[in-house]
């Protein structure tokens, strides 16, 4: 049994709502907080340790500020994540294999839509699809929203250097420690350049590249302007 606060340097206020994940054989919490308007993603490790793996908090790009609703769902090994708040909208992200969260998508409450002052949010699956119901604290009617998740492929994850090529899916590739070649197809893929000197390809479609800061330098070979974007 663990616990962690700010004495170890958790910058949270208010907790308001948690959401237990696992995916690939690893389980994660998710801590969702109101007065800091943020979202922190624990790896529970042996023993039930908690390790941080991601912080993220509320900016012009999101809709979860005076975060008070979060919800996850997972479809063919990936999980999704979908957080509300004060700031009469939605936000979904999808939680990578090493604990990172990545924004896919924001609504913001419009003509017809019930989302603002988010109270609550439930998902479920159905026929391959996301199905999202959101209530409101301010307003009147539930929130009835269809994710269409595309054609998921698969989470790949290097074994060591090397070449790691992705399916016609919409693939995950996930490097190893030393430096990769990943290498994207048909579909819109999320390629993950961690530690090393990796060099990533998206191939074609709408690819995310996530980097991270590993005093190495990685390499986008083929960036599609105004198909594909960097995430860091």
């Amino acid at each position: 049994v663990s616990s962690i606060g700010a004495a170890e340097g958790l910058a949270i206020n208010a907790p308001s709502a948690l959401e237990a994940v696992e995916i690939g054989g690893r389980s994660f919490l998710l801590a969702a907080a109101t007065g800091s308007s943020s979202i922190s993603v624990f790896e529970i490790g042996p023993g039930g340790a908690l390790i941080a793996t991601d912080h993220v908090v509320d900016d012009r790009t999101s809709r979860f500020q005076n975060l008070t609703a979060l919800e996850t769902v997972t479809v063919d090994g990936r999980a999704y994540v979908i957080a509300g708040g004060a700031d009469d909208g939605l936000s979904l992200f999808t939680l990578l294999p090493d604990g990172r969260l990545l924004h896919l998508d924001t609504i913001e409450d419009r003509a017809g839509l019930s989302l603002q002052n988010v109270s609550a949010v439930s998902a479920a699956v159905a026929h391959g699809r996301v199905q999202v119901f959101a209530g409101s604290g301010s307003e009147a009617g539930l929130t009835q929203l269809d994710i269409a998740l595309g054609s998921a492929g698969q989470i790949v994850a290097a074994g060591g250097p090397g070449r790691m090529d992705a399916t016609v899916g919409d693939d995950i590739l996930q490097d190893s420690p030393g430096d990769d070649d990943l290498r994207g197809l048909a579909g819109d893929d999320i390629l993950i350049g961690g530690r090393g000197a990796d060099r990533l390809y998206g191939g074609t479609g709408r690819d995310i590249f996530v980097l991270a800061a590993d005093g190495t330098g990685d390499q986008i070979r083929d960036f599609e302007r105004g198909l594909d974007s960097i995430d860091l």
